[in-house]
């Protein structure tokens, strides 16, 4: 079956490259800190495969949440619940479109993870009340940039429109389980130097930027799957250097966990509660009050997670979380549905 673009990397010396060019080659291959491999990333990230946390707790399929419950000292400070049609609000979403272009090594590179997708605006939609974000696997692929497409998907972000510090930041989702998936609710830091896209009509050779700086500008995974998996994974990533560079090899922390989730393909609340000093993450946290991941954010060497950050949903294809699997063209088109996204902050 035929298939999109796989990430290649070059191999020059590394005496003969720019400091940029040599910091996104880094991008290229697996790094490490404390032995524990990460995959620099523009958006969603490999948490690796880490054992379960100890605190698991098997998924319900809760109703959603009552933005006018008791909530204690959370307030709602914004929220989306996609109760229109065709484009989502410009209010609230920009995009991210095309492979993720790495200008250090001038190649597209699969938002540094090998994916294998090509991002437009308008596979994420308004439709039921959920935004629906729509992967295809075409029989005809698209020519750009001189490389044949096979697979679009979608990549929303509020990157230009909202950041928050802090918070609670949730959403109900329900994503496809599949071979080859890899379906995100993040958190990426405003600091991140990426582009996006505004307009819902952009060409189709429109293209954006990875991060150059990543992770230094901070990543927060709240909610990764891959493949046919039952599990949800959690992840955040930071550089162990304090300020701002460019991304290279042997800074990257990060702190994967992972939580049985039973049946993917029912909406499931997924949520973190973001402190100065720690994170929390929460599976039908209605029904399991108990977080499933907790790390603490306090260091000095950590300052990313006391910054702004912006929201990112996509449904990637294949890539390096996936064991880089080929999507079955059988199973397009594929759907990630997302019931609302809310925001609470503390009083």
């Amino acid at each position: 079956m035929p298939r999109s673009l796989q990430r290649t990397c070059p191999t020059p010396a590394v005496s003969s490259l720019p400091a940029l060019a040599l910091a996104l080659l880094a991008s290229c291959g697996d790094v490490t800190v404390d032995d524990t491999p990460a995959i620099i990333d523009a958006g969603a990230s490999n948490p690796g495969d880490a054992a379960p946390d100890q605190n698991t707790a098997d998924a319900g399929t809760a109703n959603p949440a009552d933005a006018s419950a008791d909530q204690g000292d959370w307030q709602l400070v914004w929220e989306d619940t996609f109760d229109g049609a065709g484009q989502p609000n410009a209010e609230n979403w920009n995009y991210q479109v095309g492979n993720g272009f790495n200008p250090g090594i001038n190649a597209f590179q699969g938002w540094g993870n090998g994916e294998w997708e090509w991002y437009r605006p308008e596979s994420s939609y308004q439709e039921d009340g959920n935004l629906v974000i729509r992967a295809d696997y075409d029989t005809e692929p698209m020519n750009i940039s001189g490389i044949d497409w096979y697979q679009r998907s979608g990549r929303v972000t509020t990157q230009g429109k909202h950041t928050w510090t802090y918070g609670r930041v949730e959403a109900r989702i329900a994503i496809p389980r599949a071979i080859g998936t890899w379906p995100t609710f993040a958190l990426m830091g405003s600091a991140c130097d990426d582009t996006y896209t505004e307009d819902y009509d952009t060409p189709l050779e429109t293209y954006d930027v990875m991060p150059t700086n990543w992770p230094s500008c901070g990543e927060i995974d709240i909610m990764l799957h891959r493949n046919t998996e039952t599990a949800a994974h959690q992840n955040l990533f930071w550089d162990s250097r304090v300020g701002l560079f460019p991304s290279a090899p042997g800074f990257i922390g990060q702190s994967p966990g992972q939580v049985e989730a039973g049946d993917v393909t029912a909406f499931h609340l997924y949520t973190i509660e973001w402190e100065p000093g720690e994170i929390r993450w929460y599976l039908d946290r209605e029904s399991n009050p108990n977080p499933v991941h907790t790390v603490a954010i306090a260091a000095d060497t950590m300052e990313e997670f006391q910054a702004p950050f912006h929201l990112v949903m996509s449904l990637a294809l294949s890539g390096t979380f996936t064991g880089n699997l080929e999507p079955n063209a059988a199973d397009f088109p594929l759907f990630m549905r997302v019931d609302y996204v809310r925001v609470w902050q503390r009083e």
